[in-house]
């Protein structure tokens, strides 16, 4: 593996003018980056280079249909180097095209992702309600749901009210919130969505 969701380089085909359509462009940029930089080591140490490529078919073809995916790929790279802020600026210029809703959908599905990870819940949360408040439809947005609903579990730490009886030293004993407040205590959720 080259690069995270880098494709193999097909064949272009050239176009009347002799030059490659743009899509072709594409596809012999990633198969030239393939040769020189075939495993993941040559790409992270020379990751400027990788992504300065990128970055010109990006800047030179802004009508490509593989304009996402080359922003896509030139964030990964990035993100191998270590310049998480290069990456968040690829996914925010993706979130924003308003020509094309897809990549406008998963450029916030790469956001909200990378702020989940970072433990930016807020932020996150944001990025997942724009998605699929905008693109409910989206494929991007059905893959959401699920740490919507882990992000919806993180916003209340507050424990709600209870009592429980139960066997303490063969007696019985009632468990409240005022009785285990200052203790160390584990509790147990069994389904997610419990109060």
């Amino acid at each position: 593996m080259l690069i995270i969701g880098l494709r193999s380089g097909a064949g272009a085909a050239d176009g009347a003018d002799g030059a490659a359509p743009p899509a072709d462009a594409f596809e012999l940029l990633v198969g030239t980056l393939q040769k020189q930089y075939p495993d993941r080591d040559s790409v992270q140490q020379s990751y400027r280079d990788v992504a300065a490529r990128l970055e010109g078919f990006i800047k030179a073809n802004q009508g490509s249909k593989k304009l996402s995916e080359a922003r896509v790929l030139c964030a990964e790279v990035l993100l191998l180097g270590g310049d998480r802020a290069g990456s968040v600026r690829h996914w925010t210029l993706m979130s924003v095209n308003g020509d094309d809703p897809e990549a406008q959908a998963r450029g916030l599905y790469l956001l909200a992702a990378d702020c989940f990870l970072r433990d930016e819940t807020e932020k996150a949360h944001r990025h997942f309600s724009r998605l699929t408040g905008v693109f409910p439809r989206s494929s991007w947005s059905v893959r959401a749901k699920s740490t919507m609903r882990y992000l919806a579990l993180q916003a209340s730490r507050a424990m709600p009210a209870f009592e429980v009886t139960v066997k303490k030293a063969g007696k019985k004993a009632k468990l409240n919130l005022s009785n285990l407040a200052g203790k160390v205590t584990l509790v147990h959720f069994w389904r997610s969505d419990t109060a």
